[in-house]
């Protein structure tokens, strides 16, 4: 008889031990290691000044021109300014007429102006003019401007009232200034370069409300 020594609790003398179990690494720890660096390289991204050695005019005025070192928001902001559609107006240099009382915005010639008279009780209007010309065809008299007049209604909004912009003059009537429209072919006030820009004037305007 096959003499059997194994006591009860004991593994078999062929059979393979299985090794213990490891303790694994937490992984938690390396994965906030890992986020935290990206953190710390967003951050320095976006706060680290870069420089890419080209000269930035017209970003920001008020700075006018200066070597490009701009943090990557400030990068990106650039980008989308070089990069945006520009009007013909823009390229020309024309200036943005914004007006909050009445809610519209309105691009003109540097050399035009604004006469803002919303506020007077009487006739509230927001006339753009042209420079001065003394040599109108077809007309002899005092120095004439274009203009363009823009008043309120009473939804308080703006709107053109003339809407192409006619010639006038100034004049003052009982000490007041008022303005007189001049009496022109109509053909020969077409081919004046200020009736062709006070169209494009005319063009840009939009309610911003």
């Amino acid at each position: 008889m096959e003499n059997n020594n194994q006591s009860f609790g004991q593994t078999p003398l062929n059979q393979p031990i299985s090794p213990s179990p490891q303790p694994q690494p937490k992984k938690s720890h390396k994965l906030a290691w890992i986020l935290g660096g990206l953190v710390v390289l967003i951050l320095l991204a976006i706060f680290l000044p870069i420089y890419n050695g080209q000269d930035i005019c017209g970003f920001n005025p008020a700075s006018g021109c200066w070597k490009a070192k701009l943090n990557l928001i400030q990068y990106v902001k650039y980008v989308k300014y070089k990069t945006r559609e520009v009007s013909v107006e823009e390229k020309l240099g024309y200036k943005i007429y914004e007006n909050s009382q009445y809610g519209f915005e309105i691009s003109i010639p540097k050399d035009w102006v604004v006469e803002d008279s919303s506020s007077s009780t009487q006739n509230p209007s927001i006339v753009i003019k042209s420079p001065a010309r003394s040599d109108l065809p077809g007309y002899q008299g005092e120095p004439v401007y274009f203009r363009i007049a823009i008043v309120g209604n009473v939804s308080n909004t703006g709107k053109i009232i003339n809407k192409e912009g006619h010639f006038s003059t100034i004049k003052e009537v009982s000490g007041q200034q008022s303005a007189w429209n001049v009496n022109i072919d109509y053909q020969t006030e077409e081919n004046t370069a200020e009736y062709k820009i006070g169209q494009r004037i005319i063009s840009t305007f939009k309610f911003t409300n």
